[in-house]
């Protein structure tokens, strides 16, 4: 009995050993273990870094970017401006990629001459958002010295007339930016009606209120101010957006009865300056409909919504790196979800309009139908 129980003990001894030899292992490989993890943790986000520096300074200059900054300085706090600008600015190429900046309201200039002591495309300027591939929407309240920025860092200014005109915004300073140099294209807040050709008469017409004559935007070696107007509505837009040259041409129905009896040299000046129905108008020279206006701001509202649906639905399969700045997907992301959060594309107001007009409904003051 006695040999039994010193065998018993030492089978407790050895099997006590062997847990505790068995616990030092895993705590020892567990260490390992952590270690390692430790190490390829801290590679990794060497190796991130490392790649969040080559794409800060070089692949951001290979992009087409697109920034699109308000100086609204009402609606953001005014201490975080410049910074959100700076930092913008720190892989903002004006060589290579593309920025849109809104300067609208002289409400904008007075605060930020109070807070920056500079008006707003001086700011710019200075920050170094200003370039050739800059556009600086409205600037309807420019500066000579901003005039001289824009002219010499070869910016384009987007004017917006029509949505100036309905908002009281103020006059585009056409005629001093031609004599600089500095290309104009248009755009549309679509605040009263999306019609190019009436943006572009707009252009004329204001710059004729403003020094009280004719024929203001002529270039010298021009007869007329269309020629210059067609550069405004076709290549500089096309140039602004980093296209290059239009992408394509329009043709001209000489047959049309609403250019009855027009000389062909004076077509395109008859198609600026003629009666806004040409846009509106049928190929037989009847007007279009209320229910056909309706069906094409409501399809477009439509068309706009579901690409905001397809981006946003690859844009959550992409799983969390797509909220990295250096994921492509992330700004076309912003940028679909903004465009389609535009007043024009809002369906909550053109599904109705649509449904009064294919009702045969009288259209509500709150329907907006492109009229």
């Amino acid at each position: 009995m006695a040999s039994t129980g010193w065998i018993d003990w030492l089978n407790l001894l050895v099997s006590a050993l062997t847990l505790v030899v068995f616990v030092i292992s895993i705590r020892f490989l567990g260490r390992q273990i952590s270690e390692q993890q430790r190490q390829i943790a801290q590679q990794q986000l060497q190796i991130e870094k490392a790649d969040q520096q080559v794409t800060k300074e070089h692949d951001w200059n290979r992009r087409k970017a697109v920034i699109e900054l308000s100086l609204d300085y009402s609606s953001i706090e005014r201490m975080h401006v410049r910074r959100r600008l700076e930092e913008y600015a720190d892989w903002y190429d004006p060589a290579q990629d593309y920025a849109t900046l809104t300067v609208e309201q002289r409400r904008e200039i007075d605060e930020s001459l109070a807070e920056y002591g500079l008006r707003p495309i001086e700011l710019l300027a200075e920050i170094g958002l200003l370039g050739p591939r800059t556009t600086v929407i409205h600037a309807t309240h420019v500066s000579e010295r901003e005039l001289e920025l824009l002219a010499s860092t070869g910016a384009t200014v987007c004017a917006c007339p029509t949505t100036e005109a309905n908002l009281g915004d103020g006059f585009l300073p056409a005629l001093e930016l031609m004599q600089r140099g500095v290309p104009i294209c248009i755009g549309t807040d679509s605040n009263t009606i999306i019609d190019p050709v009436a943006e572009l008469r707009e252009i004329e017409h204001c710059a004729r209120r403003l020094v009280e004559r004719r024929n203001v935007l002529v270039p010298p070696g021009d007869d007329g101010p269309t020629p210059y107007l067609l550069e405004i509505g076709g290549r500089n837009g096309a140039r602004a957006i980093g296209l290059g040259d239009p992408p394509g041409e329009v043709e001209i129905d000489l047959d049309h009865p609403l250019l009855a009896g027009v000389a062909r040299a004076d077509v395109t000046a008859a198609l600026i300056f003629g009666d806004a129905a040409e846009i509106d108008a049928s190929p037989d020279g009847s007007r279009t409909s209320a229910l056909d206006r309706a069906r094409y701001v409501r399809n477009a509202a439509y068309g706009a919504n579901k690409c905001r649906y397809a981006v946003t639905r690859l844009f959550e399969a992409s799983g969390g790196s797509a909220i990295y700045d250096t994921f492509e997907l992330q700004r076309i992301w912003r940028d679909v979800n903004a465009a389609a959060a535009h007043n024009a594309f809002m369906r909550d107001k053109l599904d109705p309009a649509f449904g009064r007009a294919l009702l045969g409904l009288p259209a509500s003051k709150f329907d907006r139908i492109g009229h």
